[in-house]
């Protein structure tokens, strides 16, 4: 994860409203919500970053250091892959 380019999946439909990120897909039931720093992190998923630049971004958006959030970014795209919403590209 740490070179290959994270991307949105392609048939991932969202909106974005007071501050939050809705997801949903024309082939699931229901949605998904991402708030905070996870929906900027959804936003940032545009530029394609690979993870360190993903991780590198958030923390200066956040006034932490990259070792302070690596953890939780982890975690939030191990979860968005899981469930379809992202994948890596090489």
């Amino acid at each position: 994860m740490h070179t290959s380019r994270l991307r949105r999946a392609q048939d991932a439909l969202f909106r974005s409203a007071g501050g939050d990120v809705y997801l949903a897909a024309a082939d699931r039931e229901g949605f998904d919500r991402l708030s905070g720093s996870a929906a900027t992190a959804w936003m940032l998923l545009d530029e394609g970053p690979t993870f360190a630049e993903l991780v590198r971004e958030l923390a200066s958006l956040h006034d932490a250091t990259a070792e302070e959030i690596e953890p939780e970014i982890r975690s939030l795209l191990d979860e968005l892959v899981r469930r379809g919403w992202v994948w890596e590209s090489a």
